[in-house]
């Protein structure tokens, strides 16, 4: 497995409950999964990754327990997008999303800047910026509506 891209990207954040419970189902399911793993029937060998054994211990796997790569990920996203009638976003996309409903909901730069892992509120308002903008645009046409 790789590094994380910064220091900071290694950090525990809180979860939404729904979004523990469905990890909580996974991780039940994974360890079913692997509990009721049974002898090829062919080789009589009893398929075990070697990274349950070092203590990886992944969230997400492809059957054996072996990472899943990116592109993987990528194309369960769009699949995923695409049987519910949205459009193709990228993760990219979905983090910046992810920002606009934080900064709508009131949560300060910092914060932000916190669950992202940048390094500093100026990184996350220098990037982010434009959604400043877009709010006080929306802002500003609901004033002129009142």
């Amino acid at each position: 497995l790789d590094d994380t891209k910064t220091y900071s990207s290694r950090r525990t954040l809180t979860l939404p409950v729904r979004a523990a419970e469905a990890l909580e189902r996974r991780r039940e399911a994974q360890l079913a999964h692997r509990a009721d793993r049974k002898p090829d029937n062919r080789t009589g060998y009893v398929p075990w990754n070697p990274a349950w054994d070092k203590g990886y211990d992944l969230v997400f796997t492809d059957p054996d327990g072996y990472a899943i790569e990116r592109s993987q990920v990528t194309r369960a996203l769009q699949r995923t997008l695409e049987g519910a009638g949205l459009p193709r976003v990228t993760f990219h996309q979905l983090r910046h999303g992810y920002v606009g409903i934080m900064r709508e909901l009131g949560m300060s730069t910092d914060d932000i800047s916190g669950i992202l892992g940048h390094a500093s509120a100026v990184e996350t308002r220098e990037t982010y910026m434009h959604l400043d903008r877009d709010v006080s645009s929306r802002a500003a046409a609901l004033l002129d509506g009142a």
